[in-house]
């Protein structure tokens, strides 16, 4: 763990906290934040969070709800909204700006088949990594994708930043 000055934290947390961008279409919508975790004085990691809503005639939230992220990509949490709960087994695609799907080594994709239970332990998932190397975003815009969730449902998906 690294340990940070107060001034060091102030500093990190205006550079981090990425403004809760909004972005509504007919594409769905999202909000997304970025925000670090501090226990102890230390840094911990970054959260960067993306609230989204299914559009209410496709079920698809496209091309919305970007935002640049830097650091080693260490785990994604897939969460339901319990009031517009996802159709079972919806897919997630974290989108660079190459169209890359971050969540994916090539072979297999953590946001498919994503169960649409509560509980976030149960949709907790590693990153595959290419060569077993830790995925690294260097200022990348991540933008979600997803498809299958139904008409106008929501959830949350957490992206673990080091």
């Amino acid at each position: 763990m690294r340990k940070l000055s107060y001034a060091a934290v102030a500093v990190l947390l205006a550079g981090l906290l990425c403004g809760g961008r909004s972005h509504a279409a007919e594409a769905g919508s999202c909000d997304t934040t970025c925000v670090p975790v501090i226990k102890n004085n230390s840094y911990v990691n970054t959260v960067c969070t993306f609230n989204w809503t299914s559009s209410a005639t496709t079920g698809a939230v496209t091309e919305v709800g970007g935002i640049a992220i830097t650091g080693e990509l260490l785990g994604i949490n897939f969460k339901s909204n319990p009031a517009a709960v996802p159709t079972d087994l919806y897919d997630v695609q974290m989108l660079n700006a190459n169209g890359e799907n971050i969540l994916s080594d090539g072979t297999t994709n953590v946001g498919a088949d994503v169960p649409s239970a509560i509980t976030s332990a149960a949709q907790r998932r590693s990153v595959p990594n290419k060569d077993a190397r830790t995925k690294y975003l260097n200022n990348e815009i991540v933008t979600p994708s997803i498809a299958n969730a139904g008409n106008s449902k929501k959830g949350i998906i957490e992206l673990f930043i080091w």
